[in-house]
C-alpha cells in the first residue's frame, strides 16, 4: 500500500517558520517589558525630584510670604517715614498690593 503524503508538503516549514516567529515574539515581548521596568524606575526618579523642588518651591515662597508681611510690619510702625519718601512708600503700595492679591488667591 502507498501512503500518501500529507495534504501540505509545507508543513513542517510552517511549524518551524511558527515556532521562530513564536520565538522571536517572545523576545521582543521580554524587551518590551524590560523597557516599560525601566521607564517606570525613571518615572519614579523624577516625580520623586519633581516632589523635592516643589516641596522647596512652597517653602521659599513661605519665606518670601513672612519677609513681606515683615516689611509691611516694619512700614506700618513707620509710616510717617514710608509716606514722606516715594520710593518707599511705591514699594508699601506695591507690596501692600501683592498681599492682597496673594490673600484673596488663597480664600479661593
Amino acid at each position: 500500500m502507498i501512503r500518501r503524503p500529507p495534504r501540505s508538503t509545507l508543513f513542517p516549514y510552517t511549524t518551524l517558520f511558527r515556532s521562530r516567529q513564536v520565538n522571536s515574539l517572545r523576545n521582543h515581548l521580554v524587551e518590551k517589558d524590560q523597557e516599560v521596568e525601566d521607564l517606570t524606575v525613571k518615572y519614579e526618579r523624577h516625580a520623586k525630584v519633581l516632589k523635592e523642588n516643589l516641596g522647596k518651591a512652597e517653602a521659599e515662597v513661605r519665606r518670601l510670604d513672612a519677609v513681606i508681611d515683615h516689611v509691611l510690619m516694619t512700614f506700618s510702625k513707620v509710616a510717617n517715614i514710608v509716606q514722606a519718601n516715594d520710593q518707599l512708600k511705591r514699594l508699601w503700595d506695591d507690596l501692600d498690593g501683592k498681599q492682597f492679591v496673594r490673600d484673596k488667591s488663597e480664600n479661593t
